[in-house]
């Protein structure tokens, strides 16, 4: 019945690759609209049929599934455009704005994906296609699964070596961790062309995320897909910043045949026409001079700090430590040491605390992640603000310690 169903309403057109199972162009006879027919074993059929039921646009569709003997037949979405793979062969390296703008894509797809407690482990640039309007889409469902929670491993270990996480080899059961881990891993191809463990980029902010994602230890990596989003939000706001700054200078305008800029492209329709791919996923002359953020550089998260500074942070925190227990006079009541050790962290502990999270605190700091420098200021103000109401109540409370 579904063999005489599938001849009636789709025609084979032609096999995608030139491997012996390989999915088959089809178009609907009804409607004309063309789609991919794979062939999946039976055992994926229940996680297909959730899969069908999730309506993403960065998640290839499911349009309809048929079972015959142990053969699942589904049409899935054929998406009009270019593999991430073909276009990373004919690049040196995508600019680091495009990587951010598809990864945040593919984590929009990766929310609705584990939200219905799928996980795709199979990422890598040959399973992304960029369509014609510049959407990304997730392909290829062969190693999809159901995240159990009660496994210390999977049964059936699929994944593609050098993207897939470490738990994808048995060493532990995959969860939505895993599927972070190798769009970070993708991340680093689509900037240096390598994986992480070889070569990482010189964009320190687009380094941090990266090697956030692929931490050996699923526990140290980002938990969930939305928050790896916040935080590749709130870089890509700062990427913007420092571009458009560095754009803006006089220099940066000045403008040659042999070396055309972004500019070049914003400022003739024709130029723009002509180079669009160009300046979508190539590195610009403007880019390429921007490789760290002041903020990022020097007030980094003290977890993905290297290890010279998290080492004269430490030493920090011993000095203030040092003179706070120092500071404590034999006369003091304890009334009076609370208010000492009180003073201490007021005045000197919350300010470095601040200026050595200030990465953290913007991930939580809605005005901080606003792309506007007005907002940036209010926020700063309201943070120094509540740091001055603090220390003036202190003053009118506590008792005279000199």
């Amino acid at each position: 019945m579904d063999q005489l169903w599938q001849a009636d309403k789709y025609k084979e057109l032609e096999p995608l690759t030139a491997e012996p199972d390989s999915p088959i162009l089809v178009r609907n006879n009804q409607s004309g609209e063309f789609w991919v027919q794979k062939k999946y074993p039976r055992e994926l059929e229940a996680n297909l049929r959730t899969l069908m039921t999730i309506r993403n646009p960065h998640i290839a569709k499911i349009e309809e599934i048929h079972v015959i003997e142990e053969t699942i037949y589904v049409y899935e979405e054929y998406v009009h455009g270019k593999n991430l793979n073909t276009l990373l062969q004919s690049s040196d390296g995508l600019s680091t704005k495009f990587i951010y703008e598809m990864s945040l894509q593919l984590l929009d797809g990766l929310i609705s994906l584990h939200k219905s407690g799928l996980i795709h482990r199979d990422i890598k640039p040959s399973n992304i296609m960029i369509s014609n309007d510049d959407r990304i889409k997730l392909i290829d469902f062969d190693a999809i699964r159901q995240f159990n929670g009660k496994k210390e491993n999977d049964t059936t270990l699929l994944g593609t070596v050098g993207f897939a996480s470490p738990e994808q080899f048995g060493f532990a059961e995959t969860d939505s961790r895993s599927d972070l881990y190798s769009l970070g891993v993708v991340m680093n191809v689509c900037a240096v062309k390598e994986y992480p463990q070889t070569k990482l980029p010189n964009n320190y902010a687009l380094k941090a995320i990266i090697l956030h994602a692929t931490k050996m230890d699923p526990a140290d990596r980002y938990q969930t897909a939305e928050e790896m989003k916040r935080a590749i939000k709130i870089n890509l706001a700062s990427y913007q910043s420092v571009v458009q700054a560095q754009a803006n200078r006089p220099y940066e305008k000045a403008q040659t045949k042999s070396q055309p800029t972004e500019q070049t492209y914003q400022a003739s329709p024709a130029g723009k026409k002509q180079n669009a791919s160009k300046r979508l996923y190539q590195k610009t002359q403007v880019e390429k001079k921007v490789t760290k953020s002041i903020l990022f550089t020097y007030f980094d998260d003290f977890r993905s700090m290297s290890l010279p500074k998290k080492a004269v942070i430490i030493f920090g925190y011993v000095l203030i430590a040092m003179g706070a227990i120092g500071g404590v006079k034999e006369r003091f009541t304890p009334n009076e040491t609370f208010f000492w050790y009180l003073g201490v962290f007021i005045l000197i502990f919350a300010p470095y605390f601040f200026f050595t999270s200030l990465k953290t605190i913007r991930l939580y700091t809605p005005l901080l992640q606003s792309n506007r420098k007005r907002d940036h200021v209010l926020a700063y103000s309201l943070f120094f603000l509540a740091w001055f109401i603090a220390w003036f109540i202190y003053v009118a409370i506590s008792p005279n310690l000199s």
